[in-house]
């Protein structure tokens, strides 16, 4: 892809209205803040290689980032977010040049009480953490990219992750507590969404409003137990995985099984896993780990590792969650020297994931590790399917994603860089009307919310 250049975004009365906002113009740099980890699908790789922005702002202030909305609104310069560059579907991609913002600079905590935060849309939200934990308070949920990843990104960008298991995804009622979001207009005003109207902004992508500040709960801090549990096979994996999280009293932030040979591509706790073997990798809280271990008595797996966080250090090892979620997909990469390897979002039906799982193997032998996060949807246990695809050739992996619907699976497209593909839902005419409020000339992300026009 080609990007549009934007001429406006350069100019010398658009920098003027900037002020002493610092901003970078360096091709490189430029080219590094104009990327995510769309890299992770051959079809965005090759789709938005050319992508990108003609400046960098870099805020320091919600008092900074609204001058930047004025200036955009007066002429016309396409406006695109970017939080950690964490996501994985071009969210902060720019199509259509023009400036890339980056909100790392609106990082304070604006208040932090017990069972929840606010905080501006730039924090990283394991700094939120660092700050809640002294008072007996962590997120509910967050990415297992959680390190780099921001308030803002998450929202914007993320649908669930780490927590998923206990507090289900950011959608569901009570997980985002309200937001501020500013309009990109001349004289830009700032709206207040809570409740219902949340839903206009989360996995957005950053066209519905610029996100200043947001609140969210937090849950009750634990000490960690990081948890590795092998199986002969898949389904035992499977099922013990949806076992733990339909245990109301076993309190956990990740629970995955995944395929073999998906632990060969875990350096850290490859050497314990037995050859063949399935996993399940599970994050439990110090006080439900004997009951976690009673359960897998009456299985036929084994427990190869059970670490807190002073031995995982010891050992070298990162939290399970990050060999789960699209960590995975990473981890295999690196594992495979960066090619030949991509991955699907599969959406499997309620009760009948591992029977559907079971079938697609038997398809595709050799050719797809799956991979279940095992979330909280009200009151449904199941999973979402994060399954690995040994190619990444394109004809290929669309022959591949054939059979998964021939099988009855649903794909939610990971190869994809507008919303409304990625994971079609009713709310886009609604967020689509919000945006045209909020952005009258169709700046913000131009071309990642198809139905706005």
């Amino acid at each position: 892809m080609d990007t549009p250049r934007s001429p406006a975004a350069r100019s010398a009365a658009f920098l003027a209205e900037l002020g002493d906002i610092p901003r970078a113009e360096d091709p490189a740099l430029l080219r590094q803040k104009s990327r995510d980890f769309h890299w992770f699908s051959p079809v965005l790789k090759q789709a938005l290689e050319g992508a990108r922005a003609d400046l960098l702002l870099l805020p320091r202030s919600a008092e900074e980032l609204e001058r930047i909305a004025s200036a955009c609104a007066r002429h016309r310069v396409p406006l695109t977010l970017r939080g950690g560059g964490t996501g994985n579907y071009g969210q902060c991609v720019p199509l259509s040049g023009g400036v890339v913002v980056e909100t790392a600079g609106l990082e304070r905590i604006l208040s932090l009480r017990p069972g929840a935060v606010r905080a501006e849309a730039g924090i990283r939200l394991q700094a939120i953490n660092d700050a809640a934990r002294p008072q007996g308070w962590e997120l509910r949920l967050y990415p297992s990219t959680v390190r780099s990843s921001s308030l803002g990104g998450f929202l914007a960008g993320g649908a669930g992750g780490v927590g998923s298991c206990m507090w289900g995804i950011l959608a569901q009622p009570g997980n985002v507590l309200s937001a501020t979001v500013l309009t990109v207009e001349e004289t830009p005003r700032r709206i207040e969404l809570a409740g219902p109207e949340l839903r206009l902004l989360l996995h957005g992508y950053g066209t519905t409003g610029i996100l200043l500040e947001a609140e969210v709960p937090l849950a009750a801090a634990h000490q960690w137990i990081e948890c590795v549990f092998a199986f002969p096979r898949f389904a035992e994996a499977a099922r013990f995985g949806r076992t733990l999280v339909e245990q109301n009293g076993i309190v956990k932030r990740e629970v995955a099984s995944i395929a073999w040979p998906g632990a060969t591509h875990f350096r850290p706790i490859a050497e314990v896993v037995p050859e063949g073997a399935a996993l399940v990798l599970a994050s439990l809280a110090d006080i439900s780990v004997p009951a976690a271990r009673a359960l897998l008595a009456e299985t036929g797996g084994e427990e190869c590792l059970a670490l807190d966080a002073a031995a995982c250090a010891a050992r070298g090892m990162p939290p399970v969650y990050e060999f789960g979620w699209n960590h995975a997909t990473l981890s295999a990469l690196r594992a495979r020297g960066g090619r030949g390897v991509t991955y699907l979002q599969v959406g499997l039906p309620p009760g009948g994931e591992i029977a559907m799982i079971e079938a697609i193997m038997a398809a595709l032998p050799g050719e797809v590790v799956p991979q279940c996060e095992w979330v909280r949807l009200g009151a449904t246990v199941t999973c979402f399917g994060l399954h690995l695809v040994m190619t990444d050739s394109i004809p290929r992996l669309r022959e591949i994603e054939a059979v998964y619907r021939s099988l009855g699976a649903t794909l939610k497209d990971a190869h994809a860089w507008d919303v409304e593909h990625g994971d079609p839902q009713p709310v886009h005419a609604e967020m689509a009307a919000f945006r045209r409020r909020v952005d009258p000339f169709g700046l913000l992300n131009p071309g990642k919310l198809l139905s706005a026009g």
